[in-house]
């Protein structure tokens, strides 16, 4: 009985409480997209440049501060094409992983309809079965574009037409 009597006196510990899931201190930083669709035209948000959207091409925007700023992707071919944008960086193809870049050029070319001259290239695939990936390169106020469309295998002919309707769009202000 008398331990009874202390065991009730004695004074009981607080129960732990568990760390919260989330931390609430932390401010939740915002995810913004790089830039809206309206009308078919694709406007970035920070850099001077739209797109023209071909009907039926999936838009999928990018993120604020990421690469690629937006991605169109052909539905007939699966052709994607990515353009992204490196402020002060060099114009010109940057290294893939599993391919090499075998044609490089500079010169006016008509895929892109700008004053400027454009730089294209062509990376192989090591591996025939995967994707073909032809470059658009170009600088416009002190930064680098670079869209590239990523041909799937077997649909070299028609993914090519697809991308050049895709970066075809591209103005700048």
């Amino acid at each position: 009985m008398m331990l009874l009597a202390w065991l009730v006196a004695c004074p009981r510990a607080a129960p732990e409480v568990e760390p919260a899931l989330v931390d609430s201190t932390r401010a939740t930083a915002r995810v913004e997209p790089a830039g809206t669709v309206a009308a078919g035209v694709w406007e970035d948000a920070e850099f001077p440049y739209v797109l023209r959207v071909p009907e039926g091409y999936e838009l999928t925007p990018g993120l604020r501060g990421q690469n690629p700023r937006v991605t169109l992707v052909d539905p007939a071919t699966r052709a994607r094409v990515e353009l992204s944008v490196y402020p002060g960086g060099p114009r010109g193809p940057r290294e893939r992983r599993g391919c090499t870049w075998t044609f490089v050029d500079t010169a006016r070319y008509r895929q892109l309809a700008l004053a400027v001259d454009v730089t294209i290239g062509t990376c192989t695939p090591a591996d025939p079965r995967h994707a073909r990936v032809l470059g658009y390169f170009v600088e416009h106020a002190g930064s680098a574009y670079d869209l590239e469309a990523i041909i799937p295998p077997g649909k070299l002919v028609d993914g090519k037409a697809a991308a050049e309707r895709a970066v075809g769009g591209v103005r700048f202000r």
